[in-house]
């Protein structure tokens, strides 16, 4: 419960923070217009737990794909496979820019392994995965 308590906390902050008079004012800190960061949330969550991140990165700059997943429903191979496929296909950043991946629990385990592999989304390069992860 303490964590739902936190999750709307965020969300409310972030929405009253978009809602202020110079949130349309803001600028980006950088121009990462072309870069995409894939977000993907721990097991039991769903995307809104990563929205407050979200956020704040596409305030700084960077174009995200906020990924769902049935994290209880599928083998860690099938998610890999499919949905972490598909947030590659959403963020159709150009080839020689890399993919960054931010990721909470069993996302960790999704997200990299897909990237690491060769021919994962046409050879394109990937960035570094964040992740708190169990047993890391």
């Amino acid at each position: 419960m303490k964590a739902v308590s936190t999750v709307m906390a965020a969300l409310l902050a972030a929405i009253l923070l978009l809602a202020s008079p110079g949130a349309r004012s803001i600028e980006p800190e950088t121009d990462e217009s072309d870069t995409c960061v894939i977000l993907l949330h721990g097991l039991g969550r769903t995307p809104l737990s990563m929205v407050p991140l979200q956020i704040a990165l596409e305030l700084a700059g960077y174009r995200t794909v906020n990924q769902g997943y049935p994290s209880r429903g599928e083998s860690i191979e099938a998610l890999a496979a499919a949905h972490v496929a598909e947030a590659l296909t959403k963020c159709a950043s150009p080839p020689d820019v890399p993919v960054h991946f931010v990721a909470h629990s069993l996302g960790g385990h999704i997200g990299p392994p897909v990237s690491a592999r060769p021919g994962s989304s046409g050879g394109q390069p990937h960035g570094n995965a964040w992740s708190a992860q169990p047993g890391q």
